[in-house]
């Protein structure tokens, strides 16, 4: 019993752990909210949060520009082609494979075209480029292509501005109340 007022109690270490492991109990789930709350929702639901800094790999169908819009096909060489990028605009997203059915969606590696009937061929290239060509003026809505892609990190505000800002009812927080 000599210097008990001196002396550390032996089950410091264990309380310490126990803090530590409560404390990262309660950080993991709340880092990963706020990571989530600044990624779009198809990031959400195809990986975790934990790997929002990392490029992901996704199965995208994304459709080239509709031929019947105002110049959008031009005649080369007796050949009708539309050409254009199916992301919109050449970013960092990277197509590994495509296809032009649901159902086969790695058919293709960029660089190789797709006969699609009746004259009409597709060509899609890893950055998303495209050259949809026919033999006759091609019609109806643009061409669908199936692809798996890494796309880069993506961080937005919009989910905030959705919910703060937005005069939709059943999102926003800032609705607007009537008197009556």
């Amino acid at each position: 019993m000599d210097n008990i007022a001196g002396s550390k109690s032996s089950l410091g270490w264990a309380v310490q752990i126990s803090v530590v492991l409560l404390v990262a109990l309660w950080l993991f789930p709340t880092v990963g909210l706020l990571v989530s709350s600044f990624r779009t929702s198809d990031q959400i639901s195809s990986s975790g949060w934990w790997q929002s800094l990392f490029p992901t790999e996704q199965n995208m169908t994304l459709r080239t520009t509709d031929p019947d819009n105002e110049g959008a096909q031009t005649l080369i060489d007796g050949v009708y082609t539309i050409s254009g990028n199916l992301f919109g605009e050449p970013g960092d997203a990277e197509i590994s494979v495509w296809g032009t059915s649901s159902r086969a969606i790695d058919v293709y590696t960029p660089g190789e075209t797709a006969d699609l009937g009746d004259g009409e061929t597709i060509t899609v290239q890893a950055n998303g480029d495209y050259v949809w060509t026919g033999t006759e003026e091609l019609s109806g809505r643009g061409q669908r292509a199936f692809v798996t892609a890494t796309t880069p990190p993506d961080f937005t505000l919009d989910n905030y501005e959705q919910v703060l800002l937005s005069d939709n009812a059943t999102d926003s927080m800032a609705k607007r109340s009537s008197i009556r």
